[in-house]
């Protein structure tokens, strides 16, 4: 099937509350979404076709994933329940590697509404609570995040939240094809539940995100 380019869709969003947060849970990796806006998404959906991959590193004593957080959003109906695909890729030079390291079918997310509109429609945060994924320390991954909105019949397809467009982001129509690299910055973090955290953090996970923007949302440059 032919590549469709990735596609961002502006929008304004005010503030991104943290919903669902796990109180004794700590954060490992921030992909900067709490505490900075979120303006745009980029769809990541089989039914689109499109997979969305976006790079993470975990620092030395921080390397076992328990939860995954991220927000999204659908068209303007929003399906009774999701059909997500989440895996974990290693790094092969400047993309993810052709097969994934771990990879969750049809998992159990929970989804909260953020109370904000987005592409005309509401958006939503989610959480997966996973088994320990121990990973390497200092060492490029990949998360993708892939809904199937055929199959849980949203009228739009899913798209990704984005934190910025200044970031890099990998994506591909399909697992038999290559991956591709283009600007973007997906919102999501990482946390170890069995990892308390400390009185300041608890306190910037309260504060939340905040703050308006409007920024003009743009077609990503084509593969390199």
């Amino acid at each position: 099937m032919r590549a469709q380019p990735v596609l961002l869709l502006a929008g304004m969003i005010g503030a991104v509350f943290c919903y669902g947060m796990p109180a004794q849970a700590d954060t490992i990796y921030d992909n900067g979404v709490l505490l900075a806006e979120v303006d745009s998404r980029v769809y990541s959906d089989f039914d689109f076709p499109q997979q969305v991959a976006d790079s993470f590193i975990l620092a030395a004593g921080f390397t076992t994933i328990t939860d995954i957080h991220w927000w999204g959003c659908y068209g303007t109906i929003t399906p009774e329940g999701d059909n997500f695909t989440i895996r974990i890729f290693e790094n092969d030079v400047d993309r993810p590697a052709a097969t994934p390291l771990v990879e969750m079918l049809s998992v159990n997310v929970g989804r909260e509404p953020t109370g904000l509109e987005q592409g005309g429609g509401p958006s939503y945060f989610y959480s997966l609570y996973v088994s320990p994924i121990v990973l390497s320390a200092d060492t490029t991954y990949w998360l993708s995040i892939v809904n199937d909105t055929s199959v849980v019949g949203a009228s739009v397809a899913w798209g990704w939240l984005q934190d910025s467009d200044s970031g890099v982001l990998s994506w591909r129509p399909e697992d038999a094809e290559s991956w591709r690299v283009a600007e973007g910055d997906t919102a999501f973090y990482l946390t170890n539940d069995e990892i308390v955290p400390e009185p300041s953090t608890m306190v910037l996970l309260a504060l939340g995100i905040a703050g308006i923007a409007g920024r003009a949302a743009r077609r990503p440059r084509g593969a390199i």
